[in-house]
Formats: structure tokens, C-alpha cells, sequence
């Protein structure tokens, strides 16, 4: 599958109209996003890198999720564009953009589901390309030592960070930051351990963000099969 067949559904004139990373690098001090957790905030850099690949691992209920839909929010405050590659084909979009608009009127937040997992990574690295997004999520790729050294180098140029979203930790090679969820369902709080080159540190945050979406929502839940 070409990269172009890959990112098919994106429209480049509203593409054109979001606030493009390359500026928003040059007009921000902020070397990383913010998830507006201040324990996760303080055990990564500030947030999550800008510049680099972060591993986001952990089983379904751990709260990747939720930290997730956080980040965007923070990143769509700031005018960035932020994307989000569903190889799994299981994330309902409605919840991250209902009611908000970005500049132009652009929907902020972007959602590429390439026909096949093999098109994860090429799709990733055309919304990379066009430098409109401060942030992309992929998730259902296959990585491999190549892609991600490929990756990380556009990352690195256009400012943006990029997250890997995988069942289990240590699939994504060279990663600069590892986080790792896991969760005690009879728990009100999620556990997170964030690797950083050789050093490791555990944290505790407050479970106040649903992963499931409320029942009268219409909506499927994310972790139905995606038809």
C-alpha cells in the first residue's frame, strides 16, 4: 500500500489550515506536551517529549487511554493539530472532538485508519511529513528498528512527539521514554512506571477520567470491534 493511499481520508487544504508544528517549535520554549497530571508531568520531562518517540504500554482499563484523550486536549489548546492512527481499527472518535473546532474551522484532531496494520507506520510518517501536527499516536503497528529511527528523525524536525501505543512494554526499539500502565480494578488510582534511558520511576495518579463513555453517549465503547 503507497503512503499517499495511506492518509487518503486527509484533506491537505484543512491540513494547511492548522497552526503547522515547525511554527509552533520556533514559537514555543515548552520542549515537551503537558498531560495535566502533575505526577505524570513530573516524571517525564514536563509532560511528553517533543522530538522523540515515547513508548505508551499496558494492558486494555490501565488508563492509556485516558491519559491519552488528556494530552490532546493540552496539545489542541496550544492551536497544534494532533493525530491518531488506529491500526486496531477500535477507537470511537466522537469523545475527543465533539464541540471543538480548530483553526479555520479544522477538526484538531485527525483519525487515519489505514485498511491493513502494515499501513500504520507509513501513514504515521506522511502526517509527519505534512507538519501540521504537534502530536500523532499510532498504535497497531509492527515496529521494527528502521521505521522508528526513520520516525524519530521527523519527529526531531518538525518538533513533534510521537507515542507508540503497544500492548506490552519493550516492543518499540530506541525509544527515548517508556510508560507503562497497570491498573487494580478495585482501585481509584492508575500505577505508571516511566523508564528514561536505564533510569526507572513509579507513580500514582487519581483515576478521574472515564474509559468507558457514559451510557447514554450513543456511542460504542472503544473496545468494540470496529466494523
Amino acid at each position: 500500500m503507497s503512503r499517499s493511499s495511506a492518509v487518503s481520508a486527509l484533506s491537505l487544504e484543512q491540513l494547511g489550515s492548522l497552526t503547522r508544528a515547525s511554527e509552533l517549535r520556533a514559537g514555543l520554549q515548552a520542549l515537551a506536551w503537558p498531560l495535566g497530571s502533575p505526577e505524570l508531568d513530573a516524571a517525564l520531562p514536563n509532560g511528553v517529549p517533543r522530538g522523540q518517540v515515547t513508548e505508551w504500554a499496558g494492558p486494555r482499563s490501565a488508563g492509556k487511554t485516558a491519559a491519552l484523550r488528556q494530552l490532546v486536549r493540552s496539545v489542541q489548546e496550544t492551536g497544534a493539530g494532533a493525530a491518531y492512527v488506529d491500526g486496531t481499527r477500535t477507537l470511537t472518535p466522537a469523545p475527543w472532538v465533539l464541540g471543538r473546532l480548530g483553526p479555520g474551522g479544522a477538526p484538531p484532531f485527525w483519525v487515519v485508519r489505514p485498511p491493513e496494520p502494515a499501513g500504520v507506520l507509513p501513514a504515521t510518517e506522511e502526517l509527519f511529513k505534512s507538519g501540521a501536527f504537534g502530536l500523532v499516536i499510532a498504535e497497531g503497528a509492527d515496529w521494527s528498528r528502521t521505521p522508528v529511527i526513520r520516525l524519530q528523525r521527523l519527529a526531531r524536525e518538525t518538533g513533534a512527539a510521537l507515542i507508540a501505543v503497544v500492548d506490552r512494554p519493550g516492543c518499540v526499539p530506541l525509544a527515548g521514554f517508556r510508560v507503562q500502565f497497570s491498573t487494580d480494578p478495585h482501585s481509584r488510582s492508575y500505577r505508571v512506571q516511566v523508564r528514561d534511558r536505564g533510569l526507572s520511576q513509579e507513580v500514582a495518579y487519581a483515576n478521574d477520567l472515564p474509559y468507558r463513555l457514559p451510557e447514554d453517549s450513543g456511542l460504542p465503547d472503544r473496545r468494540t470491534s470496529a466494523i
